[in-house]
């Protein structure tokens, strides 16, 4: 009975620990710098990308970014819903362009 009682012990222990293990939410400074990254490599030559609306609910994280080059420049909206990869959309009146990191 002992050792019933101590393997159900340590067994719960073990599970308890692995979940704080698991996959952490990112933080919106990391949600942004993956979409700062991912917007970078739209253009080439990139002056700034500035952020220009951020929203981030329960396990989604949105933001529209102003990307700047030498040569041109756009708006993008990256999403990143669950700690899964970064998406970007190009938002332009007549094209939409979507990219995954």
């Amino acid at each position: 009975m002992k050792s019933l009682i101590s393997t159900v012990l340590a067994s719960t222990i073990i599970l308890t620990s692995s979940n704080s293990f698991a996959a952490k939410p990112l933080t919106e400074s990391e949600a942004v710098g993956q979409c700062r990254a991912l917007a970078s490599t739209q253009f080439n030559n990139v002056k700034k990308v500035r952020i220009a609306h951020i929203k981030s609910t329960r396990g989604q994280f949105k933001a529209k970014l102003r990307v700047k080059s030498a040569t041109e420049k756009g708006m993008f909206l990256c999403t990143i819903e669950r700690n899964q990869e970064a998406q970007i959309v190009r938002l332009d009146k007549d094209t939409a362009t979507i990219a995954k990191k």
